[in-house]
């Protein structure tokens, strides 16, 4: 079976030893590895197993400084009977090059060679956990050069049903944006974490519960503000799914300013955080409705279903109403397919925000919204307090549209 094995030179002075990597095949014949080639295996792997991902540059029991990793042929090193996955068209020239090698821990190695394991562990199998791990390894090795986000994980309950999220879904969609988490600013990691799951009040959408929510979100994100305004946090990652109100509240406290990426829960996919595409739609466009009325304006959002207007308070029957609705496509939850769908219904949200500025100056604005989680934290970012009246965000609860939160003015 291959091993990595160092030698030593021909002079028997050991200062003048020269550590070198070599491979043996199944029956210890060497087979020649250039060192080269040896050396690219071992960086590529990151001196880690392949598959236990053991770091094999040293012996973690003895602490020993010792190479315990061994140079595994994907195909066997000869054609010979028993040389593991040897029979393959495969010239033998090229059976002891990079692209055939792969670095494992002896355990490992014994295993994919084991006759009973062949068909398991066959050349296709082999070469996709190769380049796997090698993909991983030089992704995490680039993470010091890709910039630092601190990460920001909302989760609360959504009409009784727990939502959670693991820590390394949020890393894997950090990687794909090229980025990499940063939770040093914070003495504890947790100040990145608003867990509103242990609240009361939530299912009757009692104010109390909409109270401590917003008291909460306040108090773990201050510590994150001060950081802002030091200049010591560049950009900030979101990952919330909670009730509507609590994520426009998160998306106020936020604000525009801040360098922020929301990022969306794919829904109906085991893909965690991410969009389903890039660009602009087709077909999807958003219109705005505006309906004449008296009193503080009401702005309704249709995007992953209909808002009921039917089902609207008494108090809000007659406001000036302003209705964004989705066009050219069915109303859905996973309607916004892209970054660049969410933008261009903030942009519509903010040219309604213009129309209120104009016609209802320093009245409240009064929301109801249909949106995915992603949506409405936008829609929170977009109202700046310094130059737009309070928002009142209402939630809906046994049929009716009742008031939620009120944000700062």
């Amino acid at each position: 079976m291959p091993t990595t094995a160092t030698h030593e030179s021909d002079t028997t002075d050991p200062t003048d030893r020269v550590e070198m990597f070599g491979a043996f095949d199944r029956r210890g014949k060497r087979v020649t590895v250039g060192d080269l080639d040896a050396r690219r295996v071992w960086v590529a792997a990151g001196g880690r197993c392949t598959f236990c991902k053991e770091f094999l540059a040293d012996d973690e029991t003895t602490g020993q400084s010792v190479f315990t990793g061994q140079l595994a042929h994907i195909i066997g090193a000869t054609t010979e009977k028993g040389s593991p996955r040897g029979a393959s068209s495969m010239p033998l020239t090229q059976r002891a090059l990079p692209h055939n090698l792969m670095l494992l821990c002896p355990g490992e190695h014994k295993v994919i060679d084991t006759f009973e394991h062949w068909s398991t562990y066959n050349e296709d199998e082999l070469r996709a956990l190769k380049e796997q791990h090698e993909r991983d390894i030089h992704e995490l090795t680039g993470l010091l050069r890709k910039p630092k986000s601190t990460v920001i994980r909302v989760s609360g309950d959504v009409r009784g049903q727990a939502v959670d999220f693991s820590k390394q879904a949020v890393i894997r969609a950090l990687l794909e944006d090229q980025r990499f988490p940063d939770f040093s600013l914070h003495d504890d990691s947790r100040n990145c974490e608003v867990d509103l799951r242990s609240l009361d009040g939530e299912d009757d959408s009692d104010p109390t519960y909409w109270k401590a929510a917003a008291l909460t979100l306040g108090k773990r994100l201050r510590p994150l503000s001060n950081h802002l305004k030091t200049k010591q946090v560049d950009h900030i990652s979101v990952f919330a799914l909670a009730r509507i109100p609590i994520l426009v509240q998160l998306g106020v406290l936020l604000d525009d300013v801040t360098n922020v990426t929301v990022h969306n829960r794919r829904r109906g996919t085991g893909d965690g955080w991410g969009w389903y595409s890039h660009g602009r739609s087709n077909n999807l466009q958003f219109r705005v409705t505006a309906v004449p009325g008296s009193g503080a304006p009401l702005v309704t959002v249709s995007i992953s279903g209909p808002v009921d207007l039917d089902s609207l308070p008494g108090t809000l029957r007659n406001a000036p109403r302003y209705d964004i609705r989705a066009e050219g496509v069915s109303l859905s939850p996973t309607i916004l397919r892209s970054s660049e769908d969410l933008q261009a219904l903030i942009d519509t949200w903010r040219e309604v925000l213009a129309a209120i500025e104009a016609d209802h100056r320093n009245q409240p604005i009064s929301l109801v919204l249909a949106v995915p989680a992603a949506a409405a934290v936008e829609i929170g970012r977009a109202h700046m307090a310094a130059a737009h009246a309070q928002l009142r965000v209402f939630d809906r609860i046994d049929g009716t549209y009742v008031l939620a939160l009120e944000t700062d003015s």
